[in-house]
């Protein structure tokens, strides 16, 4: 459950259960936050993105161009355009 405002707790239940309040969840591969301010999302895909580049840099022996540019626009930039659930 979203807490949108986090200084107001309010607590539910779901059979007695109670249901954690968080003040960011994922939904959709996007992640919201209480403010509702993108920065949470866009530092995780950014995060993601400068792994991946690392990853690459570290797997590919060769330094030519285009053979890492390529690589970036199937394994970097497919991660940045589509929305993963991960």
């Amino acid at each position: 459950m979203l807490c949108i405002a986090c200084w107001k707790t309010v607590t539910l239940f779901i059979d007695n259960v109670d249901l954690p309040s968080r003040c960011t969840v994922k939904d959709l591969g996007v992640l919201i936050s209480d403010s509702f301010a993108p920065q949470s999302h866009i530092n995780k895909v950014t995060a993601t993105a400068n792994q991946r580049v690392n990853l690459l840099m570290r797997a590919f022996v060769s330094r030519d161009q285009s053979t890492l540019v390529r690589a970036y626009y199937v394994f970097v930039l497919y991660c940045l355009v589509t929305i993963q659930p991960t």
